[in-house]
């Protein structure tokens, strides 16, 4: 059974965590930095916290 590990190599997840999902602008996909609620940096948009 393949287990995702490479012969000799360790698996190390990668990527941004799910909870940067709620930073992300839903009028055009811009993610918003700092803390929330705040205003989209590129289209102007109202951005909170689900």
């Amino acid at each position: 059974m393949h287990n995702g590990v490479m012969d000799g190599e360790e698996f190390t997840s990668t990527g941004d965590p799910v909870c940067w999902l709620e930073h992300v602008c839903d009028e055009c996909g811009a993610l918003i930095d700092g803390a929330l609620p705040a205003t989209c940096w590129r289209c102007g948009a109202a951005v909170v916290a689900a």
